[in-house]
C-alpha cells in the first residue's frame, strides 16, 4: 500500500527533496521550510492514505459480510 511505502521511506524522501529543493536556482527555501514543509506533507499524506485504506477495507469487509 502507498501509505506503508511512504512511511518506510519517509526519511529518504525527506532528503531527496530538500536536496531538490536547495539546487533550485530561482527561488529557494527557508531553513524553516526545508525542516518542516515536506515532513509535515507527508504525515498528512500517509494519514490521508492509511485512513483511506481503512475505510476502503472496512467496507469491502462489510460488503462480504451483507452477500453473506
Amino acid at each position: 500500500m502507498m501509505h506503508q511505502f511512504l512511511s518506510n521511506n519517509r526519511d529518504d524522501l525527506i532528503e531527496r527533496c530538500r536536496l531538490k529543493v536547495a539546487h533550485r536556482p530561482a527561488r529557494g527555501a527557508t531553513a524553516q521550510q526545508l525542516q518542516n514543509g515536506v515532513p509535515l506533507f507527508l504525515d498528512h499524506l500517509i494519514q490521508t492514505l492509511h485512513s483511506d485504506f481503512q475505510s476502503t477495507r472496512l467496507f469491502m469487509i462489510m460488503g462480504t459480510c451483507v452477500t453473506h
